[in-house]
Order: C-alpha cells, then structure tokens, then sequence
C-alpha cells in the first residue's frame, strides 16, 4: 500500500473505528463484540496511522468522528439538556472533549512518533510494544478524567477472565489489548514469516507471557468466611429529568406523584420473608433536609412523606435527596446531593455526600467555581462537595458504603474508599444514581457497563438503584441480577449473599503495584535472548 495513498487508510481507519465502536455499548443494534474487536480495531487504526505520512491527523479526526457518532453522540443531548447552549454547539463541543474522555485513539500518533526513535533498535518488542503499552495504559487514567471507556473496558463480557482484576487491577486488560494489537502492527510490517524465522519464537514466548497472568488464581476469594443473606428491594419510579426538575422547581402536584409512587412501590407486598433494606435512586426525594448541629441526624421532624414511608414499611431506608449547607449564605453550593440511611424508626443513621460531580449537570468544568458563570448555565446544580467517607451500619451486622452516580466508574475513588473504611470491611456497595439526563441511549449502557468492573476488582456485590434505569444488582463475578430496563418504573426483590469478614482483594490493598511488577517482569524478559536449543524446535514451528 502506498504510503501517501489516503483512500486505503481512510478505509482501514473506517472499519477499525466500526469494530472499536462495537466492542462497547453503542447505538449499533448489536450487543458488545468484545475485546477481540477492540484490538482488532485499534490495529487497523495505528496501520493506517504509520503507513500514512502526511495526512494522519485526518485518520485520527476521522477516527473519532465515527466512534463519536456510534458511541458517544448522547454527551451532546445531555449538555443540551444542562445547559443553554444550542445543540449545535453540543455536539461540536462534545466531539471534541472525547479527545480528553477517550485518549486512545489519538495513541498511534505517540506510537509513529516512538517507532522512529533510534533508541532500542535492538529490541523492537521492547521498543514497539512493551514501552508504549505500560505508557499507553497510565495516560489511559490520566488524561480521562470524566469517563473511564478504557481499551481494556470490553473484557468485563469474560468474567471468569476479568476477575483477575482483583489482583491486576483493570489496567493489566488494557495492557493485554495494546500489547495484542501492536504485536499484530509488528508482524504485518516485518518480514513474511516461515518456519524458520527466528522472529516466531519471540512472538510465541511474547504472546504466553502476555496472558499468563489470567491463570493466576486469587487465594483470597476463596479464603470462607462467614456469610449472611440481605432481602432488599430496588425502587425504580422512572422519573423523567424534565419531571423531577419540575418537581425541583416547585410544581406541588409532580412532586406528591412522584413521592406517592415511591411509597406505593416500597409497600407492595413481598413473597418470602420481610425486607431487610429498601434502596431509592439519587435525588428521589425533593426537599432538602437540615441536619442538626453534630450532623448527626436530622435537626427537624422527620418530614410527613418520609413519616408515611416509616408507617407503611417499617423497613430502613437508603434514599438519594438533599442537605442544607449552612455555612454559606448565597444559592452556590448551598446543598449536597446525598445519601441519607433511615432506620425503621425514621432515626438518621448515617449520610453521604457527594464527592465527584457530573460536568455541566452539576458543576462546570474549569470555570464552574466562578460565580459569575452562574447565570449562563441556570441548569446546573452546583452542590456541594462532599467531606466524609462514611462507612454504613447495614442489616444483620453487614457494613457498606455508598457512592453516587458516575462516581462507581471511577476505579481509584473507590479503591479509597474501600481503604478509608476497611477496619470494618464494607461487605458491598450500593450505587445511588440518575441516568434519565442520558436519555434512551448509549449512555445508561456505557454507565452499566463500566461500573461492573468495580464489582470484580473488589469481590463486593453492587446495588444500583437509578431513577429511569437500568437499576440491577452487580454481583462479585460482575454478572447481572434481575433488572429494571430504561424507562420503565417497577421494584426489584433480591437476596444476596455478604462475606461479613471479607478480605481485600490484592487489587484493594497494593493498586497498581502487581500490574507494575509483572510489567516490569516483562520489559527484563524482553531484554534475555532465547537460547538456540529451546524446546520449541524449528519442526514445531506454527507459520
């Protein structure tokens, strides 16, 4: 292929954006593909990338403009809905921040760039591949900052294989698939391979070493401890954005809809045995409360809707609504979007607030600090930010802790999390949160997606209550439970198993440092030759 001939690239940069597309939730009627799509993808990508030699710019404009379109095209809707801006401009300004929230795929620049280094010629396995994967992995993290679609993010559709989070932590998948498709780079543009190429033994002891680790087992998952059984139940009251911020705005008959639907549906019968715990979704209820001067409880009477809830259920309860903040006098953050945990007495048991907010819904990025943005982006809420980490007293002796909409994808906010409240190991999660503002979309199913991932690198089931869906349980091997789809209302009933005394997983007590070790393991490696009588012989040779 020529170099300069921008058609061919045009078309492999095309087709690899299709298949990277699909290897996530999409608006493509299909389900995820997987991460042989995504590498696959990402390998025609760099392809077209270094074979062209003026115009990849244009690849990697084009290379987003379709992943855009497939995947991400909702981030424009939902600005539109937060902010006054015409959707117009959404959509050019939301293109453009997905080269912030996935860096990826603007890597095969980096990646042209290192290949034309003269340093390591000797070793292009350690130069072409190992190098820029470990660095491909950590801007991974770095520079996504809002939205966690990692390379590696498609391989939660192989439990038994992502498991090994818990002791390599996410980023040894992303690893796998940068190693996996640059390997592919450096064999379509060496030599043909025979039987007799020495290049094949390295590809084959490369490729071993590559996924060797997923047959590590984690000896602290299987280590028993005490079990107990929680009955909750998920309430899912399909609350529209544009009703809940009617209600917001003070239009009295949305508001009594919405409370008498989460009343009617925490009261309906259940088979089986009374409740443990009832979950509604962030920002359910749409008063904000005060808290007394110890923050401790409440400082007033339990509202007459909650009292109502206590009367029908006698059941505890974990809601998303608001707190007062009174230390400041002005409309600027004078509330938390927060958790708040009664027990069956209506007592306060415990609360959290949030920590990390939605761009443009509830913060604007960079310059939402300053007041006198205020007034052009009327939408956005402003709360808050949270100061404790709370770990929460939960039925039969089983502690958890809570975390607020988007905050789950976010692997090292959790993993704190988990670390701040370990003396009393929290026993699961329960995520709180509101996808009606991304609409039926590609969106809910991103949210779902990545926040499996949670569930697999610390071993703790997942409750997730949203307010239009998809409201689920995550179980520990990250499958799914009974679920709510987007946009509709309804309850969900579950028991689930907690470990009382869990242990933390590898990945929760050391981070990255396992993932680092074996990486490094594998750059010395890289640097040994293989001795001639390797019982690989040439007979044996795979072309």
């Amino acid at each position: 292929m020529s170099k300069n001939h921008i058609i061919p690239n045009m078309a492999l940069t095309l087709l690899g954006s299709l298949l990277y597309s699909a290897a996530h939730p999409s608006r493509l009627p299909i389900e995820p593909l997987g991460p042989l799509a995504v590498i696959i993808g990402f390998f025609l990508i760099v392809v077209a990338v270094i074979n062209n030699e003026k115009k990849s710019w244009t690849l990697i404009f084009t290379s987003y403009l379709f992943f855009y379109f497939l995947s991400l095209d909702w981030l424009a809707s939902s600005l539109q809905l937060l902010t006054p801006i015409p959707y117009f401009f959404c959509y050019i300004i939301c293109f453009f921040w997905t080269f912030l929230l996935v860096p990826t795929l603007w890597f095969p620049l980096l990646l042209k760039y290192n290949r034309g280094l003269p340093y390591l010629k000797e070793y292009p396995l350690l130069k072409n591949i190992l190098i820029p994967s470990v660095l491909f992995c950590f801007l991974e993290t770095f520079l996504s900052f809002n939205l966690e679609i990692f390379i590696g993010s498609s391989w939660i559709l192989y439990p038994q294989l992502a498991e090994k989070a818990s002791i390599f932590g996410p980023k040894y998948f992303s690893f796998i698939n940068f190693c996996f498709a640059l390997l592919l780079v450096e064999i379509a543009r060496s030599k043909p391979l025979t039987k007799s190429s020495p290049e094949l033994k390295k590809y084959f002891f490369f490729f071993i070493f590559l996924f060797l680790p997923l047959t590590i087992p984690d000896t602290r998952k299987s280590e028993k401890t005490a079990e107990t059984e929680i009955k909750a139940r998920v309430v899912q009251p399909n609350s529209s954005n544009r009703r809940r911020m009617a209600g917001e705005k003070g239009r009295k008959n949305v508001i009594d809809k919405i409370l008498n639907e989460l009343i009617y549906f925490s009261a309906k019968l259940t088979e089986g045995g009374e409740l443990d715990l009832i979950v509604w979704p962030e920002v359910a209820y749409p008063y904000a409360l005060d808290l007394n001067s110890s923050r401790t409880g409440l400082g007033e009477e339990l509202p007459y809707t909650l009292a109502r809830y206590i009367l029908r259920t006698n059941t505890p309860l974990l809601f998303g609504g608001y707190i007062n903040n009174n230390r400041v006098t002005s409309e600027y953050q004078d509330t938390y979007n927060s958790a708040l945990y009664l027990d069956p007495q209506g007592n306060l048991k415990q609360h959290y607030s949030k920590h990390v907010f939605v761009p443009f819904g509830e913060q604007v990025p960079l310059i939402g600090h300053f007041k006198a943005t205020q007034k052009y982006f009327s939408n956005t809420s402003y709360f808050a930010i949270g100061e404790r980490t709370p770990l929460f007293e939960g039925p039969k002796g089983g502690n958890f802790i809570t975390v607020m909409c988007f905050e789950v994808i976010f692997t090292s906010f959790i993993r704190n999390y988990l670390e701040k409240t370990k003396e009393n190991n929290p026993a699961y999660i329960i995520n709180l949160t509101n996808d009606s503002w991304l609409l039926n979309s590609a969106g809910p199913k991103h949210h779902l997606f990545l926040a499996r991932w949670r569930a697999v690198e610390f071993d703790l089931p997942i409750i997730r209550a949203n307010n239009s869906g998809v409201s689920t349980i995550i179980y520990p091997d990250s499958s799914l439970g009974k679920s709510i789809p987007f946009n509709k209302s309804g309850i969900i009933d579950f028991n689930f198993k907690i470990k009382k005394n869990r242990i933390p997983t590898l990945y929760q007590e050391y981070g990255n440092l396992p993932f680092l070790l074996y990486a490094l393991l594998f750059i010395l490696l890289s640097l040994i030759p293989l001795p001639a009588n390797s019982f690989l012989r040439k007979k044996d040779y795979l072309v």
